[in-house]
């Protein structure tokens, strides 16, 4: 209560003396409004950029309800992202199909994000809270040539605001159900010796969702605060210098995993529970997990003509987690399973740019050099009742190195050609200390696994790409694309010998064709984009379980798949008032070879894909209802819906590893730039699973007391919200 005190002090103090910025009122434009995005390192109207790409500007997310980054999966047909049940400040990224589902510090991701150009390693600390977020970017498929990072499923870009120099601030005050709070700040100093700035501070917090009847804290619960400097100037006419620093702390326990079936002997033990629960008892204590991060970034962007831009992007990133999760289910000591991971991670890249244009604009180049190390110690404990079955200690360093071109040749102002290429150098080196405490158990004869590895492997290869454009009219644009992708080795924090832990896993290649269909049409009210693509995935990482030793996990690369599908987006404005918005991703993933690792067998059938929805689809239809005082009210409403999926590849083996099909809507009701003193509020009431449906996150198996685990997501939300400008 503290820290909300504090925060509606600083907002009121904001509101009275903050300078009063005018507010230009616009006539409404005809038509649906021009994005403008920088997916290709310019800024280009997203109808003219010819990949498959959604972007979601600041009135959007806020229309959408999406004040956390996780929130963005659920609205972009085609991305999965969510947190991770365990360790909430984590997240699970797929695009397409492809990605990961653990942060493992020995294995490099499948979707690659970028905060203002700077690559953020590990999706630890991605579950935050936008602050000022100006975009997101969703870029779907293998990148490389115009990026940092390689990556096989494809980018998330997350664009900030960059300080105007103009006195003003910000103030955000919401509360909700399950005692949520959320309090924003944001002051922009008025520029001084030519440099404008702002700071931006964020705090949020919420009760429990499932009530603990045990010792320790409510599952669910979260608190998380954070702050962000940004400072940018013109020190000269040619040379623009842009520093941001963050820092940020959160708090939160793991959902509930509740058991759907109990297996015979632990009927007398388990509670079975079919539905969603609202309160449980566990033996173990439900203890907080904690995570810290901080992140330094400076961009220095030099022109020195009107035909070439030297562009350099330098960052460092750490965190520190310490991350708790219980997966037991009952309330009996001599049977709970709990998880301990505590991580320390230090990164620092450095990216150079070199853009330019040449032969009277027909041709629009980008070079660019990349570096990149990393450094994390990761301890983890797993206890089994009242003796510990194993830790586990971690040690990694990694480096990757990167030369990459990508050019556009303009045969006329209608056909384009693009061609790109990346050469990629990657080093692994980790260290497993894989120690045991104890004898083993005499009710299950699990042996003990103390063993010391040290892995060494390095990687390099080369990626080209090529597309090409046609725009026979004004509002029609048509290409087709192939590209390819590649995720380095490493190694598998999991593994149960030091022969498994050095042998590691090789590298992952994609290979993508894509279509697509651009179109506007109806005077700009009505807006048509499509992708159509085919990729051919090879070399495919598989984490598998070992039967047994759920502590153990074995990481081989054994698959082949192939993976097409489609992407429709749609854009309508029938008139002023009213505007409709509809997502449509299907995707059919599917392996095509599974290769045994120990015996060579073909065992394909056993395998199903995993996070890959078939067919998932977001409507969005936001109205005009009135106006009051000339501030325009609107209803928004929003309803998500996905297709059932697989947790696990290996599905036969796990049934409870299942994810059923689920429809989640939200709705906003909001009255926009109400006049007030010399600045304006915003005052919205809004509703998170309105109908309060109950779905699963995450569903696992395979303990000894049930086949089906499974973690529920939020319940219904309702809120109130008012967002002050000066």
């Amino acid at each position: 209560m503290k820290i909300r005190t504090l925060f509606v002090a600083v907002g009121c103090a904001a509101s009275t003396t903050a300078v009063a910025r005018a507010q230009e009122a616009t006539a409404p434009q005809s038509g649906l409004e021009e994005i403008v995005v920088t997916a290709q390192k310019r800024a280009e109207n997203l109808q003219e950029v010819p990949i498959s790409i959604v972007s979601l500007g600041n009135e959007k997310l806020t229309d959408l309800n999406i004040d956390r980054f996780t929130d963005v999966g659920f609205t972009v047909p085609g991305l999965r992202l969510s947190q991770h049940p365990t360790t909430p400040f984590s997240t699970r990224l797929f695009i397409r199909g492809i990605g990961n589902n653990d942060a493992q510090v020995t294995q490099d991701p499948a979707v690659g994000v970028y905060v203002d150009g700077v690559y953020v390693a590990r999706s630890t600390g991605l579950a935050f809270d936008f602050g000022d977020a100006e975009r997101v970017e969703v870029l779907r498929g293998p990148q490389g040539t115009l990026y940092g990072r390689n990556t096989t499923g494809g980018a998330i870009n997350i664009v900030t605001r960059r300080p105007s120099g103009e006195a003003g601030a910000d103030v955000e005050l919401g509360y909700g159900t399950k005692d949520y709070f959320r309090a924003l700040g944001r002051i922009e100093f008025p520029e001084f010796a030519g440099i404008a700035s702002s700071l931006t501070a964020i705090y949020s917090e919420r009760d429990g969702l499932v009530e603990n009847a045990g010792p320790g804290k409510d599952f669910g619960e979260n608190d998380r605060w954070g702050v962000r400097f940004v400072a940018a100037a013109d020190l000269s006419d040619n040379l623009d210098v842009f520093f941001s620093f963050d820092h940020s702390l959160e708090h939160n326990t793991p959902f509930y995993y509740q058991a759907e079936d109990v297996l015979p002997g632990f009927e007398a033990f388990v509670p079975v529970a079919p539905k969603r629960v609202k309160r449980a008892t566990l033996a173990a204590p439900v203890e907080q997990s904690r995570l810290r991060t901080d992140g330094l970034a400076l961009t220095l962007t030099w022109q020195p003509s009107d035909t070439l831009t030297l562009k350099s992007i330098t960052g460092y990133r750490a965190f520190n987690a310490s991350a708790y999760a219980d997966f037991s289910s009952n309330p009996v000591a001599t049977l709970f399973r709990t998880n301990r991971q505590d991580t320390d991670h230090h990164q620092f890249s450095q990216e150079i740019q070199l853009l330019g244009s040449g032969f009277d604009d027909r041709l629009q180049y980008i070079l660019g050099g990349y570096l990149f190390s990393e450094k994390a110690d990761q301890t983890e404990d797993y206890d089994a009742g009242s003796f510990i079955i194993s830790n586990r200690f971690i040690y990694a360093k990694n480096k990757a190195q990167a030369l990459f071109a990508n050019g556009t040749w303009a045969f006329s102002e209608q056909l384009k050609l693009t061609v790109g290429g990346r050469y990629s150098w990657d080093q692994r080196r980790a260290t497993k200390d894989n120690i045991d405490f104890t004898l083993p158990d005499p009710a299950t004869g699990m042996p003990p696994y103390p063993f010391v590895g040290n892995g060494d492997k390095n990687f390099s290869k080369f990626n080209p790409s090529a597309n090409i454009s046609w725009q026979p009219a004004d509002d029609l644009n048509l290409y087709a694309k192939v590209v390819t992708g590649y995720r380095s080795g490493g190694f598998g924090t999991g593994a149960a010998s030091k022969e498994d832990f050095e042998r590691g896993f090789d590298e992952e290649n994609l290979t993508s064709f894509e279509a697509g269909v651009k179109w506007q049409g109806w005077d700009r009210r009505l807006q048509f984009n499509s992708a159509f693509f085919y990729s051919k995935y090879k070399d495919i990482l598989i984490d598998l379980a070992v039967l047994g030793a759920p502590q153990f996990v074995a990481s081989f690369n054994a698959g082949r798949a192939r993976i097409y599908g489609a992407e429709l987006d749609l854009s309508l404005l029938p008139v002023e008032a009213i505007r409709f918005d509809l997502s449509y991703a299907y995707l059919n993933a599917k392996y095509t070879e599974v290769l045994d690792p120990q015996t060579g067998a073909d065992v394909t059938d056993l395998f199903k894909f995993p996070n890959a929805p078939k067919n998932s689809f977001s409507i969005t239809a936001d109205a005009e209802l009135t106006r009051i005082d000339d501030a325009p009210l609107h209803l928004i409403l929003n309803y998500a819906w996905q297709d059932k999926v697989v947790t696990t590849a290996p599905y036969i083996e796990r049934p409870g590893a299942r994810i059923g099909a689920y429809g989640l809507l939200n709705g906003r009701l909001e009255l926009k730039q109400l006049p007030l003193g010399a600045g304006t509020v915003d005052l919205a009431l809004w509703g998170r699973n309105l109908t309060d449906k109950a779905y699963v996150i995450d569903s696992t198996g395979s303990f000894p007391w049930s086949t089906k685990i499974k973690a529920y997501g939020e319940p219904m939300t309702l809120g109130v919200e008012a967002r002050l400008h000066f």
